[in-house]
């Protein structure tokens, strides 16, 4: 690996895990470092060099997904920053649901004040449990009827099988292609396309 920041590119960075096998796409994921952690301490400004890289570096991409932790801090910033849309996973249970409020009334103060637009792709639960207990079934329940267009059709459910994917080191819908997961992910997928073409 290369330790000279100034001369790293993109095609340095990346890892080409995935070409769908018949040659209908491309999937580069680019991994993240222990050393991001330093950035917390860094100046005013650094929330905006993630953008400025992707707009310079990362040309002929259909999409850039930046995943983030789930708490508000200077990788939310900057991924927001250099975003034009947002997607919310969220686990159905009522302290998570208290929390997509605070996130959006968040969201409208921090694009307002650094004149942003971003627009949100929709809600998507996670972690659900099977099957699926009554209560989490009834905030499920609760929060699409509050927000019928927002919630994703399907849900991801609570697997063991990504974990053991991750350690072949394979996408989880080759490590078990007609594993529920698996078509779960493909169809929250679609779903992602088929909400962001054209818009």
């Amino acid at each position: 690996p290369r330790h000279n920041k100034e001369k790293m590119s993109l095609n340095d960075a990346k890892l080409n895990i995935f070409d769908g096998g018949r040659g209908r796409g491309l999937l580069d994921l680019i991994p993240s470092t222990l050393h991001l952690m330093e950035i917390e301490t860094s100046p005013r400004g650094t929330e905006n060099k993630l953008r400025r890289f992707l707009s310079e570096k990362a040309t002929g991409y259909d999409y850039v997904i930046i995943d983030c932790p789930p708490t508000i801090s200077i990788f939310t910033q900057a991924a927001i920053l250099a975003s034009d849309k947002y997607l919310v996973p969220i686990k159905p249970d009522p302290l998570s649901v208290i929390g997509i409020p605070l996130l959006e009334r968040w969201l409208e103060d921090f694009t307002e004040e650094n004149g942003k637009s971003i627009k949100s792709v929709g809600l998507v639960f996670t972690l659900v449990r099977g099957p699926v207990p009554a209560r989490m079934q009834e905030v499920m329940d609760e929060l699409r009827a509050d927000r019928t267009e927002e919630v994703f059709t399907e849900h991801l459910s609570q697997a063991d099988c990504v974990a053991r994917s991750v350690e072949e080191h394979l996408p989880v819908f080759l490590f078990k292609k007609h594993h529920k997961t698996a078509k779960q992910i493909l169809a929250i997928t679609q779903e992602f396309v088929d909400r962001t073409t054209g818009a």
